[in-house]
Order: structure tokens, then sequence, then C-alpha cells
């Protein structure tokens, strides 16, 4: 059985692209990967990682907890 977008010759790929917080995306294939992030068969924003991405904003760390004088 064969893709269907690849037998219709559309541009895709089947790897994940991740899309970082600052915009910049890449892709989790084998080969360096050239085409947009909604091209990819799977997309996610370096949040959804588990661990989340250092760069997300939303999976900063807490401040330490300041220690009783």
């Amino acid at each position: 059985m064969r893709c269907h977008l690849c037998s219709d010759d559309l541009e895709h790929c089947h790897e994940i692209s991740i899309e970082h917080a600052d915009g910049v995306t890449e892709c989790g294939g084998d080969q360096p990967c050239g085409l947009a992030h909604h091209l990819h068969d799977w997309t996610l924003g370096c949040g959804e990682l588990d661990p989340p991405c250092p760069c997300d904003a939303s999976s900063t760390p807490e401040a330490p907890l300041a220690l009783a004088a």
C-alpha cells in the first residue's frame, strides 16, 4: 500500500516536524529536510514534547523557593 500523497506525487515528508518558540522548525528524520512545517505528516510545537523543549516559554522552570530567614 502506498501513501496517497506519494501516489499523487505531492511534496510532503513522512517524518515529524517540531516548531520551536522562535518559529524555527526542524524535521526529526534521518536526512535533512527543507520542507515547510505544514508539509509533514506529523507536526508538534516544542512545548508538546516530553520533556518540553527548553526554548518553550510555557516550560520554563519555576523560580526556586526562598529559604526562610
